[in-house]
């Protein structure tokens, strides 16, 4: 991880020819509205390993579907590299919403939290693409799909709910609206990852505080080793009932989890009276009532330092439940940093050039709390002082997906 200072931020306006490739300053009188020339979706096809969610300058979270779970040693290696970021246009299913994503990059890591809304029975495990009902993963077409600048829209249609996402910097919110149906859950999947394979999962936990809050923590190994990602998770409704669920079958890990089967070892661990769980295999399923033509929104503060760290960045960024208001502070700070640029061109050409610039300013992404504080790559906590604390894996390669 690097320390890295940048005055993107107080340059200048800049008009670029594409004809020419000349480059002139401008004032800063000057209006666009460059965001609309803004495609989420270019480079999610092939092996451009970008994806479509939400996510605002530098952010440490990266809020995105993702469209399949494949495995190391599983799944085919080209099947698994396609999948870099989670999401690949071809697909034609959806497992979930997770908060972190590389962009461009030829390895691929991250993926944390996964989360869907369910209607119906819950199953606890994606299944595949070719049998999609087999598992949690959902239908979706790209014809009730759209996405901007930190903004993503989808249309689940097995569950019949609309799925929204924007962000912060180091929130995550869901907007799920559910169409048809008056009971819903939310999975919460702390075993999903992208690249996934045995034992990626090193250690994970999970702690109801009240009817509506929860926090979390997972460590995984990866193109970084010990990777450490404290969560909290807030819901706009109380849930009516939560089951802490341990599927790696080692009682203590679970805390007092009540057992399935009489006296024999357990197929899965299911937490119903104690309010927390710990494993390399844990999921939570949130039951919701009154859901019908009513939105169930959810926000995630992400750190890599603490829980505590991730509820104060959630409260901080966004301490309200305005969805929308969310989406235009997204939107807003995109005009900051694109409107810097004027083009002369094409509608194509503008939309490849800012399309580029959008996704060169996805990374470095920030990696401190509200309160400065960071986990160096020492592993030890620090505080950062005059500057801000940036993380990059990937430098080398990110210029293919621009």
């Amino acid at each position: 991880m690097k320390t890295i200072s940048h005055g993107w931020h107080s340059a200048k306006r800049m008009t670029y020819s594409l004809v020419t490739g000349g480059v002139m300053m401008l004032g800063a009188t000057q209006v666009a509205a460059n965001t609309q020339y803004v495609d989420p979706f270019i480079g999610t096809g092939g092996d451009g390993h970008t994806f479509p969610g939400a996510v605002v300058p530098f952010g440490m979270v990266q809020l995105s579907p993702d469209t399949d779970s494949v495995f190391r040693g599983i799944d085919p290696q080209p099947e698994i590299y396609k999948r870099c970021a989670g999401y690949h246009y071809d697909d034609t299913t959806i497992v979930g919403f997770s908060h972190t994503h590389f962009s461009g990059t030829g390895h691929s890591d991250l993926g944390d939290l996964l989360m869907m809304p369910i209607t119906g029975e819950v199953k606890l495990e994606p299944g595949k693409a070719d049998n999609p009902d087999a598992g949690y993963r959902s239908r979706f077409s790209h014809d009730n799909e759209t996405a901007k600048p930190g903004y993503y829209q989808v249309w689940l249609q097995d569950y019949k709910v609309n799925a929204e996402l924007t962000a912060t910097t180091r929130v995550g919110m869901h907007k799920y609206t559910f169409k048809e149906h008056d009971k819903g859950s939310v999975l919460m999947d702390l075993t999903h990852s992208i690249y996934n394979f045995k034992n990626k999962v090193i250690w994970s936990d999970v702690r109801v505080i009240d009817d509506r809050t929860i926090l979390a923590y997972r460590a995984t190994n990866g193109w970084a080793n010990n990777r450490q990602m404290y969560f909290a998770i807030e819901f706009s409704k109380p849930f009516s009932d939560i089951e802490l669920i341990n599927l790696d079958n080692i009682r203590y890990r679970c805390n007092g989890c009540l057992t399935e089967g009489n006296g024999k070892k357990p197929s899965t661990i299911v937490n119903y009276k104690i309010p927390e769980a710990a494993g390399k295999a844990i999921k939570v399923v949130a039951d919701f009532e009154g859901l019908k033509g009513e939105p169930l929104m959810v926000k995630v503060g992400i750190s890599a330092v603490s829980k505590s760290n991730a509820l104060e960045n959630l409260k901080t960024e966004i301490p309200h439940w305005n969805f929308d208001k969310v989406v235009k502070q997204a939107d807003e700070t995109w005009h900051k940093s694109l409107d810097k640029f004027e083009v002369e061109g094409s509608l194509s050409e503008k939309r490849q050039f800012f399309t580029s610039v959008y996704h060169a300013l996805q990374a470095p992404s920030v990696y401190q709390d509200v309160n400065g504080q960071y986990r160096g790559v020492d592993g030890e906590i620090h505080q950062a002082k005059d500057h801000t604390h940036y993380t990059l894996f990937s430098l080398w390669d990110t210029y293919r997906a621009l």
